[in-house]
């Protein structure tokens, strides 16, 4: 019974997080890539840059709902919990590619 009650559990958080998965507005992906490839290529080797930036953009995906990746295409500023968030993004995507 235990058993059942952690793979429901488990199916329902994998549900949620789902939904949450946004995506870019028309461009708005290739914009964000060409900008963070702009900054990036000029501390780290082009590749690593690029693996960066699409890492990167996959992980907004994943966690920004559309309205979300919307507004940071848009030059909207993000709340003080986004930054936080595209914070936490930027380490992991670097830990991944940047070794």
């Amino acid at each position: 019974m235990r058993a059942v009650q952690f793979i429901s559990a488990a199916a329902l958080q994998a549900c949620t997080f789902v939904a949450m998965a946004g995506d870019w507005p028309a461009g708005g992906s290739e914009k964000f890539n060409k900008e963070c490839f702009a900054g990036a290529s000029v501390q780290v080797p082009a590749k690593q840059a690029l693996a960066y930036c699409e890492c990167s953009n996959e992980m907004m995906r994943e966690v920004f709902s559309t309205q979300q990746l919307a507004a940071i295409a848009g030059g909207k500023k993000p709340s003080e919990d986004e930054v936080s968030v595209l914070v936490d993004i930027s380490r992991n995507c670097a830990r991944e590619t940047l070794k």
